[in-house]
């Protein structure tokens, strides 16, 4: 990270900055084509660790490129606008944001269980807070639902 002063070091606050933003922005390679997928999220963590879950249709380019090129970087970010004023000097001029950005690999979950499991935890995460729901056979069947078990994580501010 060139800018170190704006590196988020503390693992708490990463969680937090994840806990308290609802899309994330998958980055993925078509082939050698970039492609990007701006998607609900939930996610789980273990230790340090973090494990995101998405859904989606069963079908599809995103779909097909993840089943070939599993390998993603994502980033959740939240901006809040501009900081200084450009009267006096709009070079100086920032941006405020927090982000949290990471790689690792999707995996594709197959059990209903699994599957409902997951999907609480995106409902979470929208929603504000816990909860267990039903999900008919037929929904499970028709839902794609994967996880990116990150193998890095970074976040870096800006105030």
């Amino acid at each position: 990270m060139r800018r170190i002063d704006r590196e988020i070091k503390d693992i708490e606050e990463i969680f937090q900055i994840v806990r308290g933003h609802n899309v994330a922005h998958i980055a993925m390679s078509d082939n050698g084509k970039p492609y990007i997928a701006v998607m609900n999220y939930g996610y789980e963590r273990k230790d340090d660790g973090l494990i995101l879950y998405f859904h989606s249709a069963g079908e599809g380019r995103k779909i097909d490129i993840l089943r070939a090129y599993p390998q993603v970087y994502f980033i959740i970010d939240l901006s809040n606008g501009l900081i200084g004023e450009a009267e006096n000097n709009p070079c100086a001029l920032s941006w405020s944001y927090a982000s949290v950005a990471g790689e690792g690999k999707v995996e594709f979950i197959e059990s209903d269980k699994d599957k409902s499991r997951a999907l609480d935890l995106i409902i979470s995460q929208a929603n504000g807070g816990g909860g267990e729901y039903e999900y008919s056979r037929a929904l499970l069947e028709k839902t794609c639902v994967f996880r990116i078990d990150c193998t890095s994580i970074t976040g870096k501010r800006n105030r």
